[in-house]
């Protein structure tokens, strides 16, 4: 599906180079810089903004920050954030993934102002 849909080929992952990947990205969402960036963009939309715009706006910050740490890993540009996602998925169950992964969004989602 990767290939049809995308024209990518998919790049395997082993677990603890997931988990490496994971943790960057989670850590760099925790940073005042990063956070502070989240407000001004959602400031940017004004006080009446909707939920949806909040969200966008955190999921352009979130593709940043992907985007940054990724090609440390030869994962480059939009093909290398795609082929890491899908490898990704092979790792879903895993418990420390998906506790950094949950922590890192429920805190840049209170920062973006988003109701849970």
């Amino acid at each position: 599906m990767l290939s049809r849909a995308f024209e990518v080929s998919p790049m395997p992952v082993e677990l603890p180079q997931a988990r490496q990947i994971v943790f960057m990205v989670t850590s760099a969402l925790q940073q005042n810089s990063f956070l502070s960036g989240l407000k001004g963009a959602v400031a940017e939309l004004g006080t009446d903004a909707s939920d949806m715009d909040k969200n966008t706006a955190l999921q352009v910050k979130l593709l940043d920050v992907w985007k940054d740490v990724l090609p440390n890993f030869g994962f480059q540009g939009d093909d290398g954030y795609v082929q890491f996602q899908a490898a990704l998925v092979e790792h879903s169950a895993d418990p420390e993934i998906t506790t950094m992964i949950q922590s890192a969004l429920m805190s840049v989602s209170q920062h973006a102002g988003l109701r849970n």
